[in-house]
């Protein structure tokens, strides 16, 4: 179980090296944009998995870290909340952007909210599919909306796949 938990934390990191590569092959890099790249949260701090090694491939590449925005995925359970907050509050001290991905399908907890503030929340697919369609969708996801607004989170989403869910939002 270990070698498997150390070769996906590798593939990940493979993954954001690509990521920032790519971005650079592509020329979008200037401007405003973020690239986003996701981080689980037992890997934040991991010096050859996690965010240091992505920093240091990001420095090695010339990609600009200002442009990175790290999605810790709220899919992995948080064993250790109050040492995950201090990591992204260090990381958000170097200047680093940092949001909880895929709001509303897993294991956020308030308590992990009120000590680290992200700079963003990401709502998932699975809350935004059907939005249109769904009343109490919609109800669940202004209550996100509103709970993102209280604490001062830029809110995102992803997969809106269709113009009824766009107009909905």
């Amino acid at each position: 179980l270990l070698c498997a938990l150390i070769a996906a934390l590798a593939s990940d990191a493979v993954i954001r090296r690509k990521a920032m590569s790519e971005a650079m092959r592509l020329g979008l890099v200037g401007g405003t944009a973020a690239l986003s790249l996701n981080v689980y949260p037992g890997a934040v701090a991991d010096p050859d998995h996690g965010v240091p090694a992505t920093l240091a491939d990001a420095e090695a590449i010339g990609f600009p870290t200002e442009r990175l925005l790290f999605e810790i995925s709220e899919t992995e359970p948080v064993e250790a909340p109050e040492r995950l907050a201090a990591d992204l509050v260090a990381l958000q001290r170097r200047g680093l952007r940092i949001a909880l991905d895929d709001a509303g399908t897993g294991h956020a907890r308030l308590p992990l909210l009120l000590v680290w503030r992200p700079d963003g929340v990401k709502l998932a697919r699975e809350v935004i599919m059907g939005l249109d369609r769904e009343p109490l969708r919609a109800v669940r996801v202004r209550a996100t909306l509103k709970y993102c607004e209280a604490f001062a989170l830029v809110p995102g989403v992803e997969g809106v796949e269709t113009v009824g869910e766009f107009r909905a939002l």
